[in-house]
């Protein structure tokens, strides 16, 4: 499933990437942070397999590309559903592959996620749930209240 949010990339300036087995934040200029990730379930495993490039190539440089491709594998007794996430500069490019297993039934998707409306969907899902649960210990984000 293609990603638009990851395309919005596209256009933007990277200040920093962290990079780690099950999640990639990506942090703009702009103060716009995006994670990519997936939501593990179950019996299945989808990690960030390789990451071809360096990371120090699109930092402080405006993004020319931010493409998604993805396909399956099959032989060699290793199988699998991977996808491609390509992010490219005037200086250098940066090739993040993530792996899942291909004989899952769940999904393998890698998600990517605008991280301010997270926490905004997050804060709303609070206030209505206060609505309805005025005792209740409601954590926002960073900042945790009783109701």
């Amino acid at each position: 499933m293609k990603s638009t949010v990851f395309s919005e990339l596209t256009g933007k300036t990277l200040v920093r990437v962290d990079v780690s087995e099950d999640e990639v934040r990506f942090v703009c200029d702009c103060g716009q942070e995006y994670l990519m990730k997936h939501e593990q379930d179950c019996c299945e495993r989808v990690v960030l397999e390789d990451v071809v490039g360096d990371f120090d190539d699109l930092l402080g440089r405006e993004l020319l590309l931010a493409e998604e491709t993805s396909g399956e594998t099959h032989g060699c007794g290793k199988e699998g559903i991977w996808t491609f996430y390509k992010l490219a500069t005037l200086k250098g490019a940066v090739t993040l592959r993530w792996l899942g297993d291909a004989d899952s039934y769940y999904s393998v998707d890698v998600s990517v996620y605008r991280l301010h409306e997270a926490l905004h969907l997050a804060q709303q899902q609070a206030a209505r749930l206060a609505e309805v649960m005025p005792q209740a210990q409601v954590t926002t984000g960073r900042s945790s209240r009783r109701l």
